[in-house]
């Protein structure tokens, strides 16, 4: 590492530091914790991770203008849970019909996980063309028996599936011609009573990366150097270190910090001048 690049970085780090420390955790809403980097106003967490305090509930906005009520949050798992909209009384439509269901802004560091079970309601016989379990054993006939507030949907075609990585991450989707109504349960196990299903939508937020990338320039002969941020998004999967204030610089090349380490600060990468930091 030259001179001249130490020399920035006794400048640049402690800068970072301030900088990113400014983002704390936002107040309670109600009695709800809202961890970083949720953010319920400009003056706490990240606002890329917008959601919403109304009147003490902590709600989540869809990218098609609805509010879903968040029942729990797992910062350290990077997700949460959000209610599923309610079937309007005595019919068998969803309350986000009028948007399509449920669908997320796809800027937004936010997507519909693989734990979710989802039981489409009052559908057309275009379902039965798909690959979804249409049958009289899907689970959204036990739902449409037993639930009381899916009794508007009985003896109509209904199916299910698991929300998995072939399928769009952003949407969970009713309209007409297709299905008018939905209800998503979290981590459903074959078999389980309906005494014990966990109705939610779990959503998984991604962290947000920026490298510094070292930028040569030759001018009139003379060589000089810069540090330029580029930003780089990272699912769950491929950044596991939370962005928490007190987790802010993550080397590139490290691997993540074991369950009561400390994540390293910012060193130069086995590339040699590339560091990484999480806002």
């Amino acid at each position: 590492m030259t001179t001249l690049l130490r020399m920035l970085l006794m400048f640049l780090v402690p800068i970072l530091l301030s900088h990113v420390s400014a983002y704390t955790a936002c107040p309670k809403c109600g009695s709800t914790e809202v961890p970083y980097p949720l953010s319920t106003d400009g003056s706490c967490g990240n606002s890329l991770y917008r959601v919403y305090c109304n009147n003490g509930v902590l709600e989540f906005l869809s990218g098609g203008g609805f509010y879903y009520k968040i029942l729990s949050i797992n910062p350290s798992a990077y997700k949460f849970v959000i209610s599923p909209p309610p079937i309007k009384k005595d019919t068998c439509y969803s309350s986000d019909f009028a948007s399509e269901g449920l669908k997320l802004d796809e800027s937004l560091p936010f997507n519909v996980s693989t734990h979710n079970t989802v039981m489409l309601l009052n559908c057309t016989n275009n379902l039965l063309r798909s690959p979804l379990n249409c049958t009289s054993s899907s689970f959204c006939r036990l739902y449409e028996e037993k639930v009381e507030e899916a009794s508007g949907c009985r003896n109509t075609l209904c199916c299910h599936y698991l929300k998995d990585s072939a399928m769009t991450s952003h949407m969970i989707r009713v309209r007409d011609g297709g299905c008018s109504a939905y209800t998503s349960v979290v981590d459903l196990k074959l078999g389980a009573p309906l005494e014990s299903w966990n109705y939610g939508i779990e959503l998984h937020f991604r962290v947000l990366l920026y490298t510094l990338q070292t930028v040569r320039k030759v001018d009139n002969g003379v060589a000089s150097e810069k540090l330029t941020p580029e930003r780089v998004e990272n699912s769950k999967e491929l950044c596991t270190a939370p962005a928490t204030p007190e987790n802010t610089l993550i080397a590139e090349d490290a691997v993540s910090p074991r369950k009561g380490e400390a994540a390293p600060l910012a060193t130069p990468s086995a590339k040699g001048e590339r560091f990484s930091f999480a806002l």
